[in-house]
């Protein structure tokens, strides 16, 4: 009815009686390297829980989820994906057969929040319709948690360590 007005509407979302929620795979320590960094790869595949660097990650083009890099003309530290619009003076993916593409979202978690997480509530609550992400997490920094979606995987990432340098490197 157009003559109802309201003040404030309350949801609440919960399990249906019996349902629980379900296990997540947590994987600790990713460890990626800025473009100029010589220890370090840049590229993470999620499947495989593997680091790659251009040259490993371009014969493995289609597992590389994920990819670290500094850009010091305003993202700096930047996680994206391969199908990203990354500059190619930064990454040259023309020998790249697949250039996977991942969304991102910037969540109101903190740290905390995210080493507490021990089932897939919290990922569920922080999903996003794909289309609204971005396609890269610009200026990261430590305690800032993120979620993702990358094909089938939903998942969150807390950055734990950031070096801002083109040879930096950080840990998610």
């Amino acid at each position: 009815n157009k003559d109802l007005q309201w003040d404030s509407v309350s949801l609440v979302i919960g399990l249906k009686p019996g349902w629980q929620f379900g296990p997540i795979i947590s994987v600790s320590g990713i460890h990626l390297g800025a473009q100029q960094n010589g220890t370090f790869g840049s590229f993470y595949s999620i499947s495989q829980n593997s680091v790659y660097t251009i040259s490993t990650g371009a014969n493995a083009s289609n597992l590389i989820d994920l990819c670290y890099y500094y850009d010091n003309t305003g993202d700096l530290n930047t996680l994206a994906s391969p199908g990203a619009n990354i500059l190619s003076t930064i990454f040259d993916f023309t020998s790249w057969p697949v250039r996977n593409e991942a969304r991102f979202v910037q969540t109101t978690l903190t740290a905390a929040d995210f080493d507490n997480c021990h089932n897939d509530s919290l990922i569920i609550a922080n999903t996003f319709v794909y289309q609204s992400g971005k396609r890269k997490c610009k200026i990261i920094a430590p305690g800032q948690v993120y979620s993702f979606i990358r094909g089938d995987y939903k998942g969150l990432i807390k950055f734990t360590q950031v070096d801002g340098a083109e040879n930096g490197d950080m840990t998610m």
